[in-house]
């Protein structure tokens, strides 16, 4: 299938401003180069999950293979992209890891359990710290409560995405 007919499809019902919007989220707020954060919006409009071939993605990127394949591969090594080899087809294809939001969130709660536990340990030495203002005091503790909230939260959100 050309590279328009391809993407057009699979896009057709989409906004383009939500497209843009995607690459934008990937690239500024996850940290993914502009061509991982295309590839991952791509794929992530794939909604029946036919994936896309290198070639494809080439064409409709418009980059050099090398390009493709380096941003694939550390796509792949973060777990957001896999590999599939469909029956029959010597091509690979490329689809979004639906099940990546379950990873995302794991990891999530590690940071916010480690940030947590540090901010209490800051705390506890600011309590013993006889010159600290109490609205320094009551800031720190609302921080505190915030991470506790956020790692319930997310624990919850795990686990009902878990148990879909």
């Amino acid at each position: 299938m050309p590279r328009n007919d391809f993407f057009a499809k699979m896009i057709k019902n989409t906004d383009h401003t939500l497209l843009q919007d995607l690459i934008t989220l990937y690239t500024n707020h996850f940290g993914l180069s502009p061509i991982m954060a295309k590839i991952c919006a791509y794929l992530k409009l794939d909604f029946e999950g036919n994936g896309a071939t290198f070639d494809q993605l080439q064409q409709a990127l418009g980059v050099s293979k090398g390009s493709i394949s380096m941003n694939l591969r550390k796509l792949i090594d973060k777990g957001i992209i896999l590999e599939i080899n469909k029956f029959n087809e010597r091509k690979t294809y490329f689809v979004y890891n639906q099940d990546y939001i379950i990873l995302w969130l794991k990891q999530s709660i590690e940071r916010m359990e480690y940030t947590l536990s540090v901010v209490q340990r800051v705390n506890n030495l600011s309590k013993k710290h006889p010159n600290t203002p109490k609205t320094l005091l009551k800031r720190k503790q609302i921080h505190q409560e915030f991470l506790q909230q956020g790692i319930e939260a997310f624990k919850e959100t795990l686990f009902k995405i878990e148990n879909v």
